[in-house]
């Protein structure tokens, strides 16, 4: 299940380890409701980083927060997610993290923000789901796909996209996800 939550986690002054904890209260609510489990298990962290937990390698979970809110997933198999507030469109940024064919694409779209953000989120949530992070050249990943459709096949999984007003979420599956993204409240 892919879980969203709209929580403005800048107003208090929140540093990261605060909306870490949010992000965490939204795995445990997911995790409540879809599997009975009532106290958030041991999370350790692989050698590149990947969250998982030691006590329960069945389940997988991902998760990202920005400003605005959280994104998180629950899954019986690997998953990545990722959602940041729609970003303005810069050639510099352009130049460092798109391959030629999404900046090509980028030049004939009028709505240059929401797409180049798609496409940011798309690698962000296709790297964390292989659990590598952004460790290679983005502009090696072509995510131009994901600039016309709400779901792509990507290297043997898929991404799924949604935009709530301001911002662009992308969650990477290994099976096709049918279900809705689920708004919550914690």
């Amino acid at each position: 299940m892919i879980y969203f939550c709209r929580k403005d986690l800048d107003s208090r002054g929140q540093k990261h380890g605060e909306q870490t904890g949010a992000a965490r209260e939204l795995l445990l609510a997911g995790l409540r409701l879809e599997y009975g489990i009532k106290q958030l298990p041991d999370i350790a962290a692989d050698e590149m980083g990947k969250p998982y937990f030691p006590g329960m390698p069945q389940l997988f979970f991902n998760y990202s927060h920005c400003r605005e809110g959280i994104l998180c997933g629950i899954s019986d198999a690997p998953i990545g997610v990722d959602l940041e507030p729609v970003r303005e469109h810069k050639e510099s940024l352009v130049r460092r993290v798109c391959h030629p064919r999404e900046a090509a694409l980028l030049q004939e779209t009028e709505q240059k923000n929401p797409a180049l953000t798609k496409i940011w989120v798309a690698k962000e949530a296709y790297l964390k789901y292989l659990g590598t992070g952004i460790r290679s050249d983005l502009r090696l990943l072509d995510m131009s796909a994901a600039v016309l459709h709400d779901e792509i096949r990507f290297g043997g999984c898929f991404l799924h996209f949604w935009r709530r007003e301001d911002i662009c979420m992308c969650a990477c599956t290994e099976k096709p996800y049918s279900g809705e993204l689920r708004q919550f409240e914690i």
